[in-house]
């Protein structure tokens, strides 16, 4: 994480014009997180019948993450996929996806 406290001034001098110009230096992997998530899904449920397949999902996806998505059959996996990629509308919650984002899903034919 950056901290303020340990940042460098640094004199850059690359043409007679800029000498004077100060600027902070930091690697491009400390530089603080500007963008919204990705996805962002909140209170997901859906139900077939009586049988729900889940209730009450919510999570993040942010830059950089990797996720997996395990489950025995029939437990919604594929299910879920299509609520995010916008196939399929969830009985309650809803999926907020940034702006220019595009969401889709290849699934599997059985």
């Amino acid at each position: 994480m950056f901290d303020a406290r340990q940042a460098r001034r640094v004199h850059v001098s690359a043409t007679p014009r800029f000498r004077g110009w100060y600027s902070d230096i930091r690697p491009f992997r400390e530089l603080p997180e500007r963008l919204p998530p990705i996805l962002n899904a909140q209170g997901l449920s859906k139900a077939y019948g009586a049988n729900p397949l889940f209730q009450n999902v919510s999570f993040t996806v942010s830059e950089r993450d990797r996720i997996g998505l395990i489950g025995p059959n029939g437990s919604g996996k594929t299910t879920l996929l299509r609520i995010l990629a916008g196939e399929t509308n969830p009985d309650t919650g809803g999926v907020a996806v940034r702006k220019r984002a595009r969401m889709s899903a290849v699934l599997q034919d059985s």
